[in-house]
C-alpha cells in the first residue's frame, strides 16, 4: 500500500492491486496507467490529510467511461470517506488526467526506464501542499 515514511513513498507489495507489470510499458491513454497514477495521488494525499499509517484508493472505471464511477478509499484497513482530490484534479474526468500525467518534466521514454517514482511527477506528492477538495 501506498505509505510515506521520512519523505519516502512506495507503491509495492501484496497489498497494490497494480497489476503484474505496474506501469512500465502500459499505454498513457488507458485508464490502467491513469487511474494507477491517480489512485497513488489520491492515497498519498489522503493520507497526510488523516492520522493514518496507510492508505489505499481504488479508482473503478466502466467501459466508455470518461471518469471514475466509484472511488473508494481504505485508511489503515478501514472504509473511509475522506478522500482528498487534489483541486487540479477536477472530477478526475480521463482526458484532465491525461493532459496532467502526459506532460511531466521529464522524457516519457525515461520514466518507462526509470520508473515514475520520482519528485516533482504530477502523481506524486506536491512540493507545495495544493488546495483540495473532499469526498466523492
Amino acid at each position: 500500500m501506498d505509505a510515506v515514511d521520512l519523505g519516502q513513498v512506495q507503491s509495492i507489495g501484496p497489498g497494490v492491486p497494480i497489476g503484474g507489470g505496474a506501469w512500465s510499458g502500459k499505454d498513457f491513454f488507458k485508464v490502467d496507467r491513469l487511474g494507477g497514477m491517480a489512485e497513488r495521488r489520491l492515497a498519498l494525499e489522503s493520507l497526510l490529510a488523516s492520522d493514518a499509517d496507510e492508505a489505499l484508493a481504488t479508482l473503478t472505471y466502466l467501459p466508455g467511461g470518461d471518469r471514475p464511477a466509484r472511488v473508494d478509499l481504505l485508511l489503515d484497513g478501514e472504509p473511509s470517506d475522506a478522500v482528498v482530490i487534489p483541486a487540479e484534479f477536477g472530477a478526475l474526468e480521463s482526458r484532465r488526467l491525461h493532459r496532467l500525467f502526459t506532460a511531466p518534466p521529464i522524457a516519457l521514454i525515461d520514466l518507462a526506464r526509470w520508473g515514475h517514482q520520482r519528485p516533482g511527477m504530477p502523481w506524486e506528492l506536491p512540493a507545495v501542499p495544493a488546495a483540495a477538495t473532499s469526498g466523492c
